[in-house]
């Protein structure tokens, strides 16, 4: 799937398949590289803001300093066509709570705030616990 290069002293990866772009972020050292397939080479692209638009899939992918799941860094995040981040899981979750909170108490309902947070908790446990259970499950996979 991927071949090692050397080229200039260091090493390099490259997909061996033939994919239109490549990423390779490098969360020690916050690095940003871009690679797009031009004839039978790949070539880096020059990133003047960090962000690198796929017109194919309508989406972008670029760097975004935040904290997530408990680690402020930065991090690889997809965008779209306006330029917003795409919202992860647990933040399309957040975004839900908080309309529907709006909405209740647009009909004069004050909910009761320890209960929506009790939830988005659980959501977020158990949104992780899927990610994890289907990664063990794609390890496992790869072995039959």
């Amino acid at each position: 799937m991927w071949k090692n290069l050397l080229a200039n002293g260091k090493f390099t990866s490259q997909p061996i398949f033939r994919v239109p772009y490549y990423a390779i972020f490098n969360r020690y050292k916050s690095e940003f590289r871009m690679f797009q397939l031009t004839g039978a080479r790949y070539t880096e692209v020059n990133l003047s803001d960090l962000r690198f638009w796929i017109p194919e899939i309508e989406l972008g992918l670029g760097v975004w300093q935040s904290i997530y799941k408990n680690i402020n860094m930065l991090w690889l995040r997809w965008y779209d066509k306006d330029g917003n981040w795409v919202l992860t899981p647990t933040e399309q979750e957040r975004q839900k709570s908080e309309r529907l909170i709006l909405q209740l108490r647009v009909l004069g309902v004050e909910p009761d705030l320890r209960l929506v947070l009790i939830n988005q908790t659980k959501l977020v446990f158990l949104t992780q616990r899927y990610a994890e259970v289907s990664a063990e499950v794609r390890r496992v996979e790869m072995f039959f």
